[in-house]
């Protein structure tokens, strides 16, 4: 290719960012295996697309790989990868993260491996609790066991429909947390 239609292609693409890009990856198969479909799940121009690259823009702010986001309706947590082999005398597992960030209003703060991996026990804890405590109140073990795989395009239309008719019964006296209600803390610059 001359240098003209190069220089004119990078151009086009600078002038035009929907028009079609051509993009091509090596590597090992181990690799190919797991990034094909990820790339084009991302690539995919629907609402799964645009919800996958939604999903994964928090990577390009972390300088680490990150393992676990957690985000409050004010706050997050960010827990740094690569996970690495943790010392032996380590009681709480075989390996650490890197570290993590903690962001509040009024706090940033990195955390060290070991606070970092204790914070996500705590985090995984709480989660635990409150999707037990979800399944009692909404008597879910009445419910006939499901697969977790699922017709998507009858789960889909049946999720519309259920929009559709309106708020739920239940929702009437469901109220969240105080922080996501408190119009003086507001909405979150980490979504």
């Amino acid at each position: 290719m001359s240098f003209f239609r190069r220089f004119k292609a990078r151009l086009g693409f600078r002038l035009s960012p929907h028009a079609p890009v051509t993009l091509r990856f090596q590597t090992d198969a181990r690799t190919a295996d797991y990034a094909v479909p990820l790339i084009r799940k991302l690539l995919d121009g629907s609402k799964d697309g645009e919800t996958y690259r939604v999903a994964v823009a928090h990577w390009f702010r972390a300088e680490r790989p990150p393992l676990d986001y957690y985000l409050g309706s004010v706050s997050l947590c960010r827990i740094d990868g690569p996970l690495v082999e943790a010392p032996l005398d380590y009681p709480h597992g075989w390996f650490l993260p890197m570290g993590g960030l903690i962001q509040s209003p009024g706090v940033t703060a990195h955390l060290t491996p070991f606070e970092a991996d204790a914070l996500r026990d705590r985090i995984r804890e709480a989660i635990e609790v409150q999707i037990v405590e979800w399944v009692e109140e909404h008597r879910l073990h009445e419910r006939p066991p499901v697969l977790a795989d699922f017709d998507r395009a009858t789960a889909d239309a049946q999720a519309m429909a259920w929009i559709s008719a309106g708020v739920p019964e239940w929702m009437s006296s469901y109220e969240p947390s105080s922080a996501a209600q408190d119009p003086q803390v507001g909405g979150t610059e980490h979504d």
